[in-house]
């Protein structure tokens, strides 16, 4: 089974993030999307998935888009390991803006072992 998450802007003064899943959207302001997509930013998205170790029929997928310009990129994994390290700190940006470690919202447990 396929998760994701996307940011889309709802007015000048906020932003409004929906797990593709269906959970509840959440109020955000600009300030804690200009923190994800700079944390985002300087990811290289072509390096990603490394290679994992587990095995898993998962598939989650994130939609990126770094700037209003920039293309929509897609990145496809299934599982969290194939992530690390790179996204250790977009994942502490979920933890501290969404809710703990575990939080159905953080991309690194979308492919749980």
């Amino acid at each position: 089974m396929g998760q994701g998450f996307y940011a889309a802007r709802s007015d000048a003064a906020s932003y409004s993030a929906l797990p593709m899943d269906g959970s509840p959207s959440y109020g955000l302001s600009i300030a804690q999307v200009n923190d994800l997509i700079a944390r985002l930013a300087v990811i290289d998205l072509a390096s990603l998935p490394h290679a994992s170790t587990s095995a898993t029929d998962c598939s989650a997928k994130l939609f990126v888009r770094t700037c209003a310009s920039c293309p929509s990129e897609t990145l496809t994994y299934a599982a969290a390991d194939q992530l690390v390290p790179e996204f250790e700190s977009v994942w502490a940006w979920f933890d501290e803006v969404l809710g703990s470690p575990t939080s159905v919202t953080n991309p690194r447990t979308y492919c749980r072992q």
